[in-house]
């Protein structure tokens, strides 16, 4: 009886010490002199229910990462956030050390063969708590250098979380794509994969935006716009802002013309960043975009850092493969759109488990014929397995993993499904939040022009400004549009169906109410109004 009243005491103290003494959810690797600056970060995280642990960023690699899974060891651990830079400038300065958290650096297994350097910069091994390759918690770094630039960053972010906007620009998708400069058949390969992935993978109800920085193109606009209109892309507004092409350390690539070349961003661009609401989440498909340990800052820093620039960067830290690229884009937008990861940090970590899982039995149809394109198109002796998994290091988190991602919620619209053009539609629907509605009918057919690329380029005026006007043709402006209120989660509307407006349309709604926003699209067939019933 003793015996059982004691081991009672022992486990009742213990259950009170566990619950005083939570184990961390988060684990923040963080120098001394940045703690003030990071602050307001951890009180907001844990007034949000997290349990934040700061851990030293003294000592080496293998030390830090020692500490991490200490940390980790509970089971509890989820998120972890290096709040501080990797210039390579440590190893011979003590200052820059005390304010740094280094990188891990391995060896290169595949991409050695494509690309100048046998080495990876990664944050991967951090999060890889097991030893086996993959991470097992979702990881992000700000890669700042002073207490200002760490303080500037958390504003952003608090900012990103907290703001009141519940506006178009969250149903907003940009995609950019760089031409790949091998033939006309890998650019038009390229062309045919990135809209493929916006088709397949990004709900009808989104806003997407298609530019193509090949003059071959018809979603190409006028290049001597070309670096304005990829500039208003990120500046206005959007959820997501995705670039899949040629990049470097500091810039994308240039867009070749017969007569010269066109600028489009790079590190000397970040002063024209101006988002006020609605900063992007920036994913670089591309080589070398957050090579984060470089003496000088890449462009995924620079972006971070900008005041109006993106409130996170995902990248590659050196040279990345096409292929595996594709497929970390498509997981990457299956975690956010069908699965609805609630952090950009966790939809990273699944996208990036999902890419290295050997079991077929959950893979779509998309996914399944971008392996047998792989395998078709690769060089004889290449291990696209191993292309995957050596990307799980490649690609970084220039950012906060614990950002919310917050998805409009589903709107449900009712309307009739064919209609003759030249009527007026009646269209209702069921909002979970009200506010103000949006409805827009939307082109939903490819025109021809997609499929007739440019042969000869034309630098007259009226040949260029030409280029402008198939560009927004190409992207769908909508045709019609009307707005409405939405009062207990009802809305109805009525829009006038152009004459000219022939072919598979979508109906488009976004809601944007106080405290959240919605979206829904349907499909509508529309006639000519002169077709015989």
């Amino acid at each position: 009886m003793r015996f059982a009243a004691a081991l009672f005491l022992v486990i009742g103290s213990a259950t009170a010490a566990d619950a005083a003494n939570p184990p961390p959810n988060v684990a923040v690797v963080c120098p001394n002199e940045f703690r003030t600056a990071l602050t307001p970060w951890i009180e907001f995280r844990r007034s949000q229910g997290n349990v934040v642990e700061i851990i030293s960023n003294e000592g080496t690699t293998d030390q830090i990462r020692e500490r991490i899974r200490v940390a980790g060891k509970p089971g509890k651990l989820r998120f972890m956030l290096l709040a501080g830079g990797a210039n390579p400038r440590m190893e011979i300065d003590p200052a820059v050390r005390r304010r740094s958290i280094p990188a891990h650096i391995e060896k290169a297994k595949v991409v050695d063969r494509w690309g100048p350097e046998t080495e990876i910069a990664t944050d991967n091994w951090y999060a890889d708590l097991d030893g086996d390759g993959v991470p097992d918690v979702a990881i992000g770094r700000l890669p700042v250098e002073t207490a200002d630039e760490l303080a500037a960053v958390v504003k952003k972010i608090l900012t990103y979380e907290n703001q009141p906007s519940f506006e178009r620009w969250r149903s907003r998708i940009n995609f950019i794509a760089g031409a790949s400069g091998f033939s006309p058949v890998v650019d038009s390969l390229l062309e045919t994969t990135a809209r493929g992935l916006i088709s397949s993978g990004i709900p009808a109800a989104y806003d997407t935006e298609f530019t193509y920085a090949n003059w071959h193109s018809a979603f190409c606009p006028d290049p001597r716009q070309f670096h304005e209109t990829l500039m208003g892309r990120l500046n206005e507004g959007c959820l997501f802002w995705v670039y899949m092409g040629h990049g470097s350390r500091t810039g994308i690539a240039r867009m070749r013309l017969p007569t010269g070349q066109v600028r489009c961003l790079d590190c000397g661009d970040v002063s024209e960043l101006h988002c006020p609401v609605g900063p992007p989440l920036v994913l670089f498909l591309a080589c070398y975009t957050a090579a984060f340990d470089s003496p000088q800052r890449c462009l995924a820093d620079e972006m971070l850092r900008a005041p109006g620039g993106p409130v996170a960067v995902i990248g590659g830290s050196r040279t990345t493969m096409p292929y595996a690229m594709t497929v970390f884009g498509s997981e990457m937008i299956d975690q956010c759109f069908r699965n609805h990861a609630a952090t950009i940090g966790e939809a990273m970590l699944r996208a990036k488990r999902r890419m290295v899982d050997a079991g077929q039995s959950g893979w779509d149809s998309r996914r399944l014929l971008m392996d047998a394109l792989a395998k078709a198109a690769s060089p004889a002796g290449s291990d696209l397995a191993a292309e995957r998994f050596e990307h799980l290091s490649l690609f970084n988190l220039i950012g906060d993993p614990l950002l919310a991602l917050r998805f409009p919620k589903d709107l449900e619209i009712a309307a009739e499904r064919t209609i003759a053009a030249g009527r007026r539609l009646a269209v209702s629907g069921q909002s979970p939040c009200d506010g103000r509605c949006t409805v827009e009918l939307v082109s939903d057919h490819d025109d021809a022009e997609a499929g007739s690329p440019r042969q000869r380029f034309d630098d007259s005026d009226d040949a260029l400004a030409a280029y402008q006007r198939l560009y927004r043709q190409m992207n769908h402006p909508p045709v019609a549009t009307a707005e409405t209120p939405v009062e207990r989660g009802k809305f109805a509307a009525t829009i006038a169906v152009p004459p000219a407006a022939v072919g598979r349309y979508k109906i488009r709604a976004f809601v944007a109410g106080k405290s959240d926003c919605a979206a829904g699209a349907i499909t509508v067939d529309i006639s000519s109004p002169h077709a015989t019933k």
